[in-house]
């Protein structure tokens, strides 16, 4: 069977190895100049780093065991990680606080003791409180105010949501909030309660050069910079693609490119299954790496529940990775959601304004975070934008995900909008991919 696998992001190109190990001749289409899709990376004194940070927890174990399958195992490495809350006082006072473990939780003055007991309670039992699909159809602010307490709501969560989901924070599900807590407690070491998570040393690009030579040893074609204009069909079925070099045949096509651009590459799509991609959103992002002198301050993660600076995350990378891989580099990534720019005049500002200005305005707001902080810290900087960061999840949207079958036969739809309640994740990209094989291989068995 001839298949083609739309995208080269991790998840196509799990589907194309599956496919290639079954006997399929597969061709792989990207538009991008190269394959790794969310994951390209950007270079910092000769060593490849994410442009969108990324890491691994310690349970995700479909990337852990790709990673072994392609002999990789001894570039990854777990390290001791740090969470924290740059949280602001109504006097207006800044200040970080250390987060990682339940002791840190206990002494966060700005929330109720109580409120933090029953917060530190459910950041340990999340997996164990409920079934998420009871979530769906719960304001998460409304859960998070009955689970933890007002006062973890007001100082904590409602900052840091409505800085992640804008306009929408109000309407998003209390699912994804108790997968985001079942993630990190899955993650935390039972012993300490601290976290560790793997990170390739030298970067997550060596695992998509891997990924890419495995594919061309399997006689796997990868076609990078080839967007592929048009899905072509006969009478109900798929027939092939269509790109700048003309039609090509396929007996199967399978797209894992966001909804809005596979929809946008068929001419004809029954209405009611129309109707369900229009309405799939994304959340863009913008993401700024700075390389700088010196350290900012000792977190690795820092989540900023202030409503006033303008990014949502300060991840200083160099906390959880030394300096001497990144050249003596302090590495640090500013980094902010945000829904598509209809929904306001700030989003339309963020997905159309001059990068670098953005970046500029971002950095003057660092001394916020540390008062010593001076520009001339910043020897480099790198600003990323992405329009299809992460699907917007709303209430109710487990009852709109989508199954791996289109209604036209031999066409296939595996993307990260499937993945509700869990968020976008490299574990989770590689899962989808095998998923969707097994899907198909069954349905092809029960004909």
């Amino acid at each position: 069977m001839r298949s083609a696998v739309l995208g080269a992001g991790v998840t196509g190109l799990v589907i194309a190895r599956e496919l290639a190990k079954r006997g399929d001749e597969v061709v792989v289409y990207e538009a991008a100049p190269s394959v790794a899709g969310l994951v390209m990376s950007h270079e910092i004194a000769g060593t490849p780093l994410e442009a969108f940070y990324h890491h691994i927890f310690t349970h995700e174990r479909h990337i852990r065991d790709l990673i072994d399958e392609l002999g990789l195992h001894d570039r990854l490495e777990w390290l001791p990680s740090s969470v924290g809350i740059f949280h602001t006082d109504a006097d207006g006072t800044g200040r970080v606080w250390p987060f990682t473990n339940p002791r840190d939780l206990l002494t966060f003055a700005p929330v109720k003791l109580r409120d933090r007991i029953r917060m530190g309670a459910a950041s340990v039992l999340a997996p164990y409180l409920s079934d998420w699909r009871k979530l769906d159809d719960v304001p998460a602010g409304e859960w998070i105010t009955k689970t933890m307490g007002r006062s973890a709501y007001e100082e904590i969560w409602e900052p840091m949501l409505r800085v992640k989901w804008s306009e929408v924070h109000d309407r998003l599900p209390a699912a994804w909030v108790w997968a985001r807590l079942a993630q990190r407690a899955k993650s935390r070491d039972t012993r300490d309660m601290g976290e560790k998570l793997g990170y390739m040393r030298g970067g997550f690009k060596q695992l998509y050069d891997a990924l890419a030579a495995d594919l061309h040893a399997r006689g796997v074609k990868v076609e990078v910079a080839t967007p592929v204009r048009r899905i072509l069909t006969r009478a109900g079925v798929v027939a092939g693609v269509e790109t700048d070099s003309g039609a090509e045949s396929f007996d199967r096509v399978v797209s894992t490119l966001p909804v809005p651009v596979f929809s946008s590459l068929l001419d004809a799509l029954p209405p009611d299954y129309k109707a369900r991609l229009d309405a799939f959103e994304y959340m863009w992002v913008v993401c700024v790496i700075l390389t700088l002198d010196r350290g900012i301050q000792p977190i690795y993660w820092l989540n900023v529940a202030d409503r006033t600076i303008p990014f949502g995350a300060f991840i200083e990378h160099t906390n959880l990775l030394p300096v001497s891989d990144y050249g003596g580099n302090h590495v640090v990534y500013l980094g902010r959601y945000f829904p598509p720019p209809s929904y306001s005049a700030e989003a339309a500002a963020l997905a159309t304004g001059d990068l670098h200005d953005i970046a500029g305005e971002w950095i003057r707001h660092i001394a916020r975070i540390n008062p010593e902080f001076d520009p001339s810290w910043v020897t480099s900087v790198a600003p990323f934008r992405t329009q299809y960061a992460a699907p917007l999840v709303q209430l109710g949207q487990g009852k709109r995900r989508l199954p791996f079958a289109t209604p036209v036969d031999g066409l296939w739809l595996a993307t990260m909008a499937q993945i509700y309640p869990d968020d976008r994740g490299q574990s989770e990209g590689v899962r989808l991919g095998l998923d969707c094989v097994r899907t198909m291989a069954a349905s092809a068995r029960g004909r």
